[in-house]
């Protein structure tokens, strides 16, 4: 995956990863209203982010998606590609965002499995900051300059552009193992926000289908 590290996981992350290059760096964020977390990034790239409230090896989707987690870690590496970019490719359609400049040539290139560079600055760079704008927004609405500003579906569209961004950040690594379960993240750990149990069987079928 070689996309400009421009706040896919907001200001603090590019910091951390900045001053992880050639060594190792730890952030630990404590905060009384808002989730704590711990981040761990090593030679400019962030290996492990987690809650601390939460068991430090917990399985980051939801409980009962063992079958697709199992299904996805069981696939060839040419399907596992495919999934990814076609997961993805559909929580676009889904939010509406299909039709992004840059969106469909990315996802072709992580389809080939030729990592595409998406520049900060490139059209689909502009955009995906503009997601996180408002992913950003949401999260603050509850305790920040956005309180109650926000109604609850703009609070849940700031939320699922946050989860989308996630997910087309991982389809676009290298490994393919990695890039589709970071793909099925959303529906994996939010299935109410992105198709439900109908969406997660329909990619159960897909892969058992082809394996």
């Amino acid at each position: 995956m070689v996309i400009e590290p421009y706040g896919f996981e907001g200001a603090d992350q590019v910091l951390l990863e900045s001053l992880s290059r050639g060594t190792e760096a730890l952030s630990v964020l404590r905060h009384d209203y808002a989730s704590p977390r711990v981040c761990y990034a090593v030679d400019g790239i962030t290996v492990a982010a987690f809650d601390p409230g939460d068991r430090l090896c917990a399985d980051p989707y939801e409980p009962g998606s063992a079958e697709l987690v199992a299904a996805a870690e069981g696939a060839s590496p040419q399907r596992q590609r495919a999934v990814a970019t076609a997961e993805v490719a559909r929580l676009a359609a889904m939010l509406g965002l299909d039709g992004t400049p840059g969106l469909a040539e990315a996802l072709d290139g992580a389809a080939r499995g030729a990592a595409p560079h998406v520049a900060a600055d490139s059209p689909l760079g502009r955009h995906v900051r503009d997601w996180l704008t408002v992913q950003k927004r949401a999260g603050e609405s509850l305790n920040g300059p956005y309180r109650s500003r926000l109604s609850d579906a703009e609070r849940t569209q700031g939320n699922r552009y946050g989860w989308f961004v996630a997910a087309l950040r991982g389809a676009l690594e290298p490994e393919p193992d990695k890039a589709l379960l970071a793909a099925l993240r959303p529906v994996g750990s939010v299935p109410s926000l992105f198709g439900g149990p109908a969406a997660r069987a329909a990619i159960l079928r897909t892969l058992s289908e082809t394996n």
